[in-house]
């Protein structure tokens, strides 16, 4: 199958859902006003699981719907920066991701990162 890239109308806010029928990566999450768009959109597309959720920064644009993503959804490792930000919605995704005992990778975000999504794996380099 080949992938696909779907961006959510975030206006200027950040968020992609990449699939490739076996694996999900999404980046971004926009602002905490997208999650029923975003988590409607898993529905319809029999998304049960991320692979990976990738947070680029903790700017309320970019992580404002993460922690109902986790809340909702699977996630099994998330990929984020390692630059904590004083915030709402920061504080809200640090709780969701500990009471959901997820495997957290730092990144700089700084360094570019590849992904290669495979048929049945996705890596990070």
């Amino acid at each position: 199958m080949v992938g696909v890239c779907h961006y959510f109308n975030a206006g200027k806010a950040d968020a992609c859902v990449i699939s490739n029928g076996n694996n999900n990566v999404m980046i971004d999450t926009g602002e905490n006003t997208l999650s029923k768009e975003i988590l409607s959109y898993f529905d319809k597309h029999n998304i049960t699981t991320l692979d990976y959720l990738i947070i680029t920064h903790f700017d309320k644009d970019h992580v404002g719907s993460a922690s109902s993503i986790i809340d909702n959804i699977k996630v099994d490792s998330v990929l984020q920066s390692n630059v904590p930000k004083d915030s709402e919605f920061y504080e809200n995704y640090l709780k969701e991701l500990s009471e959901n005992n997820l495997n957290i990778y730092l990144k700089y975000v700084s360094i570019p990162a590849v992904l290669c999504l495979t048929q049945n794996k996705l890596s990070c380099v």
